[in-house]
């Protein structure tokens, strides 16, 4: 039989290894990739695109440095109508787990499957324009800061993000809705080709979140904007600017769906 203070040391055993389990656990919980990538999302990105911005989930692998980004939402800015900029659904992300806390996060693929993006367009200019405008302005002022560069003295770029790296971005059947400000964020819905951008980062300062984040918008705004001005007969965005030749384009593009 065992005495009595062999069996004491047994449990305070058993005890500091639970301990040791939940102290570690709660440590993979706090520097976990999703709540790295979720914190950089919720907490920079309104300051970053001045809009509001939601997740529904976020689930990475520790191990793989696989998973997927749920319900993304990207707000409006002030003053359109429609319920939001960009949706999107999923998003499947791989990182590599090994630079998790390294200088550098590395990235090796982001990829976006069917967002729903809203092209709202109004007196003053679109809300992909606005939000293009907010993203450039905050990228102009950290550079300003930092002398032109992501360059920092630690891992922390003054942004208020990680350095990064990003091998890949895909964005594959991402659809647009041409909408009018002027009759409530109503409109028709077109197809954008696949967007890819490769490379991004690859030097050793690597790349911000916000510039990141600008590289890709730019990308929509162009393909989106090339896409509503072919189909509505080649108007220029100097023309979708103004009210009543938005809703003559807007207007025509609607007979052809209906045709």
């Amino acid at each position: 039989m065992l005495g009595f203070g062999l069996v004491t040391k047994l449990i305070g055993k058993v005890i500091s290894f639970f301990v040791f389990i939940a102290i570690v656990a709660a440590l993979l919980w706090i520097f976990s990739p999703a709540k790295m990538i979720r914190k950089g999302i919720t907490s920079y990105g309104p300051k970053v695109t001045q809009t509001s911005i939601e997740i529904s989930d976020i689930g990475v692998s520790w191990l793989s440095g696989k998973g997927d980004i749920k319900g993304l939402r990207l707000g409006n800015p002030e003053g359109y109508k429609a319920e939001s900029a960009i949706e999107i659904p999923v998003a499947s992300v791989a990182i590599r787990p090994t630079t998790i806390f390294s200088e550098k996060l590395v990235i090796k693929s982001i990829e976006i499957e069917g967002p729903f993006i809203t092209y709202e367009t109004g007196m003053s200019g679109s809300n992909l324009t606005k939000i293009q405008e907010n993203i450039d302005e905050f990228v102009a002022k950290v550079k300003n800061v930092t002398g032109g560069g992501s360059k920092s003295d630690g891992n922390e770029s003054p942004s208020g993000g990680k350095k990064l790296q990003v091998d890949e971005i895909v964005i594959r059947n991402a659809k647009v809705k041409l909408a009018l400000t002027v009759l409530g964020g109503r409109g028709a819905n077109i197809t954008l080709s696949e967007i890819k951008l490769s490379g991004l980062g690859q030097g050793p300062e690597g790349i911000t979140g916000p510039e990141v984040l600008k590289a890709v918008w730019n990308e929509v705004v162009k393909r989106t904007t090339e896409k509503v001005t072919g189909l509505t007969g080649g108007i220029g965005e100097s023309v979708l600017k103004t009210g009543e030749t938005i809703l003559k384009g807007v207007g025509d593009l609607f007979k052809k769906n209906k045709e």
